[in-house]
């Protein structure tokens, strides 16, 4: 009943500033209406607001510190540094008014100076330690030093684990340095001291996540989304996280629970989709993808999936349909080129689909499969010299124990066997253990005898 009662009398506030701008407000009035504006970008009338707030409060701190914030959004940085000076004349110089300088000077490029000032500011608790610490960070970020960056704002929060914005900006970190094992020691230690913080469990569990631990990083993510209802971050990896050990019943646990706060419903239905898909519940994932598509005509991702649903029937041409559609919508997305070419391969229309395994791998030309795909589609012709044109020029861009292998099974078929084994050889120095995989790209290999003693000499079992 209070709120709305503050809410109202705020909403009359606003009326009867637009209304009348020469009407006299406290001034605890003006900044909550100045704030009001400047969050919602309305940067003119903030400014409006403020410079009445001075006319009526000439010697106020507070207003000219809000001055000052505003200018600073505005990037008007020296005008909002002098702004800081006059609110030092008139009010204590506290540490919201040091932050904000340094924020300022760091934006300003004057970086070296933002640390001497926060360096030099007293501390008498661990929350104002924890805030210097963060705009340190951030300090650090801005000089490139990343590693500084990473160890001040952990520092921040083992000052102060309570600290909304250190946690936000730990992830950033993590993100820049890959210091994920060391992240999720940090977290560790900051939901022993708080427990029910969802963000140290989101971070805790993305840290999980980017260390390929998709189940430890799945419990993590769900204790987020269990304190943190309305948590879509939480809620859109952990599902990623399930799906990736396969638990994809619990995945679409998840994402049900999304779809009553989401706004991109059509993401959602197709995470869905794939979810059902897995799960074997065909029809159930092809229904989802059409809704996915009727909330939003422009998610390829549905309709790759629809063409997807469509191949696993054996509606070639509705596939290729499918696929075309998210063509035309993400022109440079090697899935989808990937997965038309191959279905015009199973119908017999080579001429079709080389220019799609071409077009996949020039698209992703740092990840092997889609050159080794190319690859293949030629083996399988037995069109061998041009299998090994692909793998050398593959070369100059990636490297990948199915490029090696493939590479073998065409010097092998082009009739150069010591140059066969000698790479197999080479290979079995530091891939013995998927030596076995030769026999995927060339099965009649697994005959020949002098292929199986150099597999067995490196691996007998």
């Amino acid at each position: 009943m209070e709120v709305n009662k503050n809410e109202n009398h705020f909403l009359t506030i606003v009326k009867s500033f637009e209304s009348n701008q020469s009407y006299k407000l406290n001034e605890p009035d003006y900044i909550r209406l100045s704030e009001y504006y400047r969050d919602n970008d309305q940067y003119d009338q903030a400014d409006s607001v403020l410079q009445q707030a001075i006319k009526f409060y000439p010697y106020s701190s507070q207003v000219y510190f809000k001055q000052a914030e505003l200018l600073f959004a505005k990037r008007k940085l020296d005008a909002a540094l002098d702004a800081l000076e006059t609110a030092g004349v008139y009010g204590p110089n506290d540490l919201d008014t040091i932050l904000l300088k340094a924020d300022i000077l760091n934006e300003k490029g004057e970086n070296h100076e933002a640390l001497e000032l926060l360096e030099a500011v007293p501390t008498t608790n661990e929350k104002d330690l924890s805030d210097i610490l963060l705009y340190k960070a951030m300090i650090y970020e801005k000089l490139n030093e990343l590693d500084e960056m990473f160890e001040s704002t952990k520092l921040s929060l083992l000052a102060n684990p309570h600290n909304e914005e250190a946690l936000e900006h730990i992830w950033w970190c993590v993100e820049l340095t890959g210091r994920y094992e060391e992240s999720v020691e940090l977290h560790l230690q900051l939901l022993e001291r708080r427990t029910y913080s969802y963000l140290s469990w989101y971070n805790l569990g993305y840290a999980y996540y980017n260390l390929d631990n998709f189940e430890d990083a799945a419990e993590a993510l769900e204790y987020a989304t269990i304190i943190n209802k309305d948590f879509q971050d939480g809620f859109l990896m952990g599902g990623e996280a399930y799906m990736r050990i396969e638990e994809y019943s619990k995945a679409l646990d998840l994402y049900s629970e999304m779809l009553v706060n989401n706004h991109d419903k059509s993401d959602i239905y197709t995470k869905m989709g794939i979810c059902h898909f897995h799960n074997g519940q065909t029809t159930m994932a092809f229904n989802h993808f059409k809704k996915a598509v009727r909330l939003n005509p422009k998610n390829a991702m549905a309709h790759y999936h629809i063409g997807e649903y469509y191949c696993q029937k054996n509606y070639l041409q509705k596939a290729i349909n499918a696929y075309l559609q998210a063509m035309q919508i993400e022109d440079r997305n090697e899935v989808f080129y990937a997965a038309i070419a191959e279905v015009f391969e199973k119908q017999g229309n080579y001429d079709k689909a080389l220019p799609f395994y071409q077009q996949a791998a020039d698209i992703a030309a740092d990840i092997p499969d889609y050159w080794i795909m190319l690859a293949v589609f030629y083996m399988n012709q037995e069109i061998y010299d041009e299998a090994l044109k692909v793998i050398e020029e593959s070369k100059t861009c990636t490297s990948g124990v199915g490029i090696s292998l493939c590479e073998i099974v065409c010097l092998y078929k082009l009739n150069d066997r010591i140059g066969a084994e000698y790479l197999l050889r080479k290979f079995n120095l530091v891939h013995h253990e998927h030596a076995e995989m030769l026999f995927d790209f060339g099965p009649d290999l697994y005959h020949d005898f002098n292929i199986r003693s150099i597999i067995t000499a490196f691996n007998p079992n």
